[in-house]
């Protein structure tokens, strides 16, 4: 049976980060802080893939790399990782996914407010669109913790080919196809 981690990262540890465990069957909530306390769950349910929500690389130069840049080509709205605001979080993802990939778990950057409008599902509704499709839902329901949920649902659809790549020199962003 898979498993998938989802997180939505914060920039620092002090503030609160959103969890997802998903399985066939189950998504589970849960806040977290540290990255002992994330790693600690990757290394006890040994996911097939971490989809974090956060940038995994900073830009060669300026504010925005190239792949944030065919983000909002699309529409898509992401965020500068190269700014003031995001280069603590872009810098703890970074470091992340190193400790991650150590442990011989892949890691993909995905970007959930994304996800949600390709899926055409508004936050709110997220977890009934799981429950609608057998998951059983359970812990800290929070923004946070939805977020985490979409990125673990954006890593199912990765695993099964019903994605689309983002990809530049400077990074790739999964996002879901537009019809699934």
């Amino acid at each position: 049976m898979y498993k998938i981690v989802g997180v939505d990262l914060a920039g620092v540890e002090s503030r609160p980060s959103g969890l997802s465990i998903m399985n066939a069957h189950k998504v589970s909530l849960k806040v977290f802080k540290t990255d002992r306390e994330l790693l600690k769950v990757i290394e006890l349910a040994r996911p097939l893939l971490v989809s974090i929500d956060a940038p995994l690389s900073l830009p060669l130069k300026g504010f925005w790399r190239d792949v944030d840049k065919l983000m909002l080509k699309r529409g898509l709205r992401v965020l500068p990782p190269g700014i003031p605001g995001m280069l603590k979080l872009t810098r703890r993802a970074v470091k992340l996914k190193r400790m991650i990939d150590s442990l011989g778990v892949d890691v993909i950057e995905v970007h959930p407010t994304s996800s949600l409008r390709v899926l055409g599902i508004p936050r709110e509704k997220f977890l009934v669109f799981l429950r609608k499709r057998g998951f059983v839902v359970e812990g800290t329901v929070n923004n946070h913790t939805i977020d985490a949920a979409v990125a673990a649902y954006t890593g199912l659809l990765y695993l099964t080919g019903r994605v689309e790549r983002v990809q530049g020199k400077e990074g790739e962003i999964i996002i879901p196809k537009k019809r699934l």
